[in-house]
Order: C-alpha cells, then sequence, then structure tokens
C-alpha cells in the first residue's frame, strides 16, 4: 500500500503543479511537462525522505524501504505517461475527439461525410501538431520543407520499434 499512496499523491502533486505552471506561463509542449514531471519526482522522493526521517516512518503510506520506492517510481512514471497520452486531447484538437464533438452537436440529425471534411481540414488537424513539433524542437521548418531534428527522430524510432513489437501495421 505505501507504494500506492505515494505515487498518487506525487502524481496529485504534479497536477496541480502542472496547473500553477500552466497558468503563469502556458508551456504547453511535452518536453516542459516530462521536466515538470521529473522534478516533481525528486521533489516527492526527497520531500518523502525527509518527512520518514521526521517522523520516524509513522507515515504508514509513504515509501520506506528500497522496494517500496521501485514501486513507487514504476507507479508514478506509469501515471504519468498515461497521463501525457491523454493530455494531447486537450492540449491540440484530438482528431478523433473533433470528429465525436461534431457527431455530438449535430444531434440526431447527423452529421453530412462532407460536412466533416470540410469542417476538420488541415488548418485544424494538420497545421497546429506541425507547429507543436516545431515548438517541441522535434522537426525544423526551413527554405520551405519540414525536416526531423534528432531527439524528432529518436522518438519516431521508439514508436516504430515498439509498434514493430507488438506487430502492429504502419500507423501514427
Amino acid at each position: 500500500m505505501r507504494p500506492i499512496g505515494g505515487a498518487l499523491l506525487a502524481f496529485a502533486f504534479l497536477i496541480m503543479a502542472q496547473l500553477v505552471v500552466w497558468r503563469i506561463r502556458r508551456a504547453g509542449h511535452y518536453t516542459a511537462l516530462s521536466v515538470l514531471s521529473l522534478v516533481v519526482l525528486m521533489l516527492s522522493v526527497a520531500t518523502f525522505q525527509a518527512l520518514q526521517t521526521v517522523t520516524a516512518g509513522a507515515l504508514r503510506f509513504l515509501p520506506q524501504s528500497a522496494w517500496d520506492y521501485w514501486n513507487f517510481m514504476m507507479l508514478y512514471v506509469a501515471l504519468t505517461l498515461a497521463y501525457m497520452i491523454t493530455y494531447s486531447a486537450v492540449q491540440a484538437d484530438s482528431p478523433s475527439m473533433s470528429i465525436l464533438l461534431l457527431i455530438d452537436q449535430a444531434g440526431a440529425r447527423g452529421v453530412v461525410a462532407t460536412e466533416l471534411m470540410s469542417t476538420l481540414n488541415d488548418q485544424v488537424l494538420v497545421v497546429p501538431r506541425l507547429n507543436d513539433l516545431l515548438v517541441g524542437r522535434l522537426a525544423l521548418f526551413e527554405s520551405g520543407r519540414y525536416t526531423v531534428t534528432p531527439s524528432g527522430s529518436f522518438l519516431a524510432r521508439i514508436y516504430i520499434a515498439y509498434r514493430a513489437l507488438l506487430k502492429m501495421e504502419k500507423g501514427g
């Protein structure tokens, strides 16, 4: 139970810290969120260790052994990565969510396919993602062309390797 309580507490702190930081300066991209999650992880571990010293282990929900810390870190990382995946739907218009919202707004009358195609054009779906790649320094735009950066290439290789491991077809 100790790693669960500590990981949930640290994750709640990450969400609160993100709310504060994004209100002051909307960082918006995954690099900032990744750095913030690492800072929260380090601060959490330091705080837990200090509290264990001060309370002589009386706070049972905090990690105490090396195994507890390992489990805490694995759960915190899993929660953070799951959050980062869902964050993309909040941070930019998700194509699937945009389609779902348009269909929902249409109600019982439904949406004609041509209406979907005209509403969800490149300006809505492609351009914001290209801008995110530029802001996140995963791609560059020079001389009218987009090129991938080394960090963008590294990230793409991770996804390609993972898809190959799962024996999934090409996709994005």
